[in-house]
């Protein structure tokens, strides 16, 4: 009987829980059961984030993948060369800023892929890339192209290359992409498919089966913009703390002569209106970089094109960086592109992106659009309504 009691007591400790749970309902049961297809709940999640269409150049490892796309709706392009697809979807997510779904097959077509994954990656624009390659049953034989691993291939040029040797993860791997991919600092997410996913035993079974780590339905999209009416909850949306925001618009606007320098987060996170606006309230001359080229008119008087920016940039006592990751092409924060006597703030959206080398008063971290707007309120409250007198003419 002690012995008895003592199992008793066993069961109640932590994991031991699953002896007590209850069936699923008998719908849910059922649902589980059903006989599906992982490429078409794929296809599924697709149309859920909102691709229009893939671009992709169909061989042996990825046939599943475009048949699949294709059969739930979502148009392809299809391209002559790899690298067109990643190029293309670069493109794509660049002006679009949702993630661009592109797929290839194996081997030449992986290394050929990695050219705009490359370039996906140094823009961080948002893309998802599927390559079908050579199976893991092909280990050290080097049977069917399979001396290409694309989690090998593009580690160091994508935010992440995962491998996914057995389809009940596969589902959670494109949902992760889609996620990270436009989580700050976008950029392309890997995911490479064996030809063991060609046999149609291993990807044709009980839903059940392909749901490891993954709710179906429980995550809509992460969008990267904020246009939309009722807009999804977003890790972008996080907004710098205004009290910070507050303290940086007094120090800026104490400035003899400041200046704005703006990157590819202008773009990415739908905020030009915002720049625009906070550019005219304050009459801060401006140059925009990267993807918010273009932001400023270049028939506004604020906009420091050309040989300006450089004595802009150079000659500037305060300056925001705004949305700007900087690289080679400014110097990594250092002379010439920048001045020697400035200091700086630095809004971002994440710190990844910060630029230390600049000597920086500031750094908020959060979504450009809400946190323009909220620099935009903060030096209304501050009684400003037009450039001042003190930086005209």
């Amino acid at each position: 009987m002690a012995q008895e009691k003592k199992m008793l007591v066993d069961l109640e400790k932590p994991g031991a829980e699953e002896s007590k749970l209850a069936a699923p309902p008998k719908e849910v049961a059922a649902w589980l059961e059903e006989e599906v297809d992982v490429f078409d709940l794929m296809a599924d999640i697709l149309k859920q984030e909102g691709v229009a269409c893939t671009f992709g150049l169909c061989a042996g490892g990825d046939w599943n993948v475009e048949g699949h796309t294709l059969r739930a709706g979502i148009p392809r392009v299809h391209v002559h060369t790899e690298e067109t697809a990643t190029f293309a979807a670069d493109a794509y997510g660049r002006i679009t800023r949702r993630p661009a779904f592109c797929h290839t097959g194996p081997a030449t077509g992986i290394n050929y892929a990695t050219a705009g994954i490359t370039q996906a990656y140094s823009a961080q624009s948002p893309l998802v890339y599927i390559a079908g390659q050579s199976g893991y049953w092909d280990d050290d034989k080097f049977m069917l192209q399979g001396v290409v691993r694309a989690e090998k291939a593009c580690d160091g040029i994508s935010k992440w290359a995962r491998g996914v040797p057995n389809p009940a993860t596969f589902l959670f791997q494109v949902k992760r992409a889609f996620r990270d991919a436009v989580e700050p600092p976008s950029g392309p997410c890997v995911i490479a498919i064996p030809y063991e996913f060609i046999n149609r035993s291993w990807t044709i079974g009980p839903r059940r089966l392909f749901l490891m780590h993954l709710a179906p339905g429980a995550f809509p999209p992460n969008l990267i913009h904020h246009d939309t009416e009722k807009p999804v909850p977003n890790p972008r949306r996080a907004v710098a703390d205004p009290e910070e925001v507050k303290k940086m618009i007094e120090w800026l606007m104490a400035s003899e002569r400041p200046a704005i320098l703006t990157g590819e987060g202008i773009m990415y996170d739908n905020a030009v209106p915002e720049l625009q606006e906070f550019v005219k309230l304050t009459g801060i001359p401006t140059h925009c970089r990267r993807n918010s080229r273009g932001a400023i008119s270049e028939f506004d008087p604020a906009n420091c094109y050309g040989r300006a920016r450089g004595v802009v940039v150079r000659e500037c006592d305060r300056m925001l960086l705004i949305g700007l990751r900087c690289g080679g092409l400014e110097w990594f924060g250092y002379p010439p592109f920048f001045g020697t006597q400035a200091t700086y703030a630095q809004v971002q959206t994440c710190g990844e992106n910060t630029t230390t080398s600049l000597p920086t008063e500031y750094e908020l971290i959060g979504n450009m659009k809400l946190t323009l707007r909220a620099m935009i309120d903060a030096a209304k409250e501050m009684g400003i309504k037009a450039p001042p007198e003190k930086w005209r003419g």
